[in-house]
């Protein structure tokens, strides 16, 4: 990314082709093509973008007070929110990850929530919210096929299985 000054903190990215996708706080989502050096465009929101992961012509966002919101990225210069798929959670959403069909959601004291995104992306579907005695403020997740790995603030990193 080019030395773009921009008016707020970063707290995640992904990179897919030539594009980096960036969780912009209060600002929402920015879209940078690498290959052209430049802001292709910005996605305005309430609350506090905190991570993005992109699959397909869809970036999959968590905002801290909303929870998993979804934006069709297939125009970048135009991408659009689409309002219908938004997913509350329970505790502040801190980070997304996905693998395959399946994308979850790491929401502080709410657990982990498992999506399914195969049979429609633009509409993730509820498949089950992990929970785990284990479980503490769940700050950041990753999946691997059927294993979802959740980040504590206090209790390191727990294991949870699929059973799908």
């Amino acid at each position: 990314i080019p030395d773009f000054p921009l008016p707020n903190a970063i707290r995640r990215f992904d990179i897919v082709d030539n594009y980096v996708f960036l969780a912009a706080a209060q600002r929402g989502l920015y879209v940078f093509d690498l290959s052209t050096q430049s802001l292709v465009s910005e996605l305005n929101m309430t609350g506090e973008a905190l991570d993005v992961v992109v699959m397909g012509d869809y970036a999959y966002i968590v905002a801290k007070q909303e929870g998993l919101l979804v934006a069709d990225i297939s125009d970048k210069s135009n991408p659009v929110w689409l309002q219908s798929s938004t997913r509350n959670t329970t505790g502040w959403a801190q980070s997304v990850a996905a693998d395959g069909n399946n994308l979850v959601v790491g929401s502080g004291s709410g657990g982990v929530y498992l999506y399914d995104i195969g049979e429609n992306p633009a509409e993730p579907k509820l498949l089950e919210r992990l929970s785990s005695g284990l479980l503490d403020y769940v700050l950041f997740v990753a999946i691997d096929g059927n294993e979802v790995f959740a980040a504590g603030r206090y209790k390191g990193i727990t294991s949870l299985e699929i059973n799908r």
